[in-house]
């Protein structure tokens, strides 16, 4: 799809894992604009989620997005990673006009049932 025909806001998905970062632009419905990995910028191994993947991340995000005719976006989080705050940093240092954030992480609430008493 060519950026410039998007017109209305675009969310962008980032999903931190333990072994790699996942960036997906999407429209309002859903469908996919164009994604973005670590290792689809050439990182292997541990740099893959380390703060030289999220600096580079954000600065070929600004690449993609920066051809776009409308500069409002959503962010969604999700992951438990130390990365996901670098990489939220580096992404308010570029140009991006960001109306809405949040975060999409499950959280237990409950836990897993303990195992029965022991006989003896």
């Amino acid at each position: 799809m060519d950026p410039s025909l998007v017109k209305e806001e675009t969310i962008i998905y980032i999903h931190v894992q333990h072994n790699n970062i996942i960036i997906t632009l999407t429209n309002p419905k859903g469908y996919v604009i164009d994604w973005l990995s670590s290792g689809s910028i050439g990182l292997r191994g541990f740099r893959k989620t380390s703060p030289l993947a999220a600096k580079l991340l954000a600065s070929n995000l600004f690449e993609k997005i920066k051809d776009f005719a409308n500069k409002d976006f959503k962010i969604k989080v999700k992951g438990f990673n130390a990365i996901r705050k670098a990489l939220l940093k580096y992404i308010s240092m570029q140009n991006i006009n960001v109306i809405e954030m949040k975060d999409l992480t499950m959280i237990p609430f409950n836990g897993c049932r303990p195992q029965k008493r022991r006989k003896l």
